[in-house]
């Protein structure tokens, strides 16, 4: 219900577009791992009424539960991996434009060197 929630408040703070957007595609992940979460405890559930083994029950709902933080972790670096990579974007802009002010004054100061050294001579 709280997903549910968070994706309709998440809705109306974004605009609107004729296409899916990363919050979009986000929001579907989630969904469908709570899906796959609520079918893998009826699965668990399915097996403990057949009496299967319980060891056999206890290894499958860790390697489940597994996948799930794998899949959750592997879902959060996808959504934020852009911000990086805007971040690490605009800090190369950032050197090469000091690197840039850098030479220029350095041209400056040189080119007034020479226009002081010619007026001395």
């Amino acid at each position: 219900m709280s997903a549910v929630a968070f994706y309709f408040v998440t809705l109306d703070q974004l605009p609107k577009v004729g296409y899916l957007t990363r919050t979009d595609v986000w929001n579907i992940f989630n969904f469908c791992l709570l899906f796959l979460s609520t079918v893998e405890n009826a699965i668990v559930y399915t097996m403990a009424r057949m009496e299967f083994e319980t060891n056999f029950i206890t290894k499958f709902d860790q390697f489940v539960g597994l996948l799930y933080v794998v899949l959750s972790i592997a879902g959060i670096i996808w959504f934020f991996f852009p911000v990086f990579e805007y971040e690490r974007n605009q800090r190369q802009r950032m050197e090469q434009s000091l690197k840039s002010t850098i030479l220029h004054k350095m041209g400056q100061e040189q080119h007034y060197k020479m226009l002081s050294e010619k007026k001395i001579n």
